[in-house]
């Protein structure tokens, strides 16, 4: 996204209510919230209502994004918001260091970040 599109999105999102966009931010069970994100359809309707709240054209690229990663990364996408496809990988496995999906030079620098945290 370029910096317009950032605006827009965040401007829409913040459009949600509050309940939704903060259990979607704070996303893990027994967190306030949480129910409009624990399961395939409060998640699919979420991504519904956020898509409703931005500027067409910015929906219409989110949409194609999604597309695209699915079909050049995998379904995690799509197996997080439906039925279909099966599960979706469980947090434990979704937060190691996969060579194979996302933008590696931005992996390796949040990999040297953390490093240097000394964590």
């Amino acid at each position: 996204l370029n910096v317009h599109q950032l605006k827009e999105f965040f401007s829409g999102f913040f459009q949600l209510d509050v309940g939704l966009w903060a259990g979607f931010l704070a996303g893990w069970e027994n967190l306030p919230n949480n129910q409009y994100h624990n399961g395939w359809f409060p998640r699919l309707a979420f991504g519904v209502q956020a898509l409703s709240k931005l500027p067409i054209n910015l929906a219409v690229d989110m949409l194609l994004s999604v597309f695209t990663y699915n079909a050049r990364d995998g379904f995690d996408v799509v197996q997080s918001v439906t039925p279909l496809l099966g599960e979706p990988e469980t947090f434990e496995n979704a937060f190691q260091f996969r060579e194979n999906r996302g933008d590696l030079d931005v992996k390796r620098e949040a990999m040297n970040m953390i490093g240097d945290c000394g964590t």
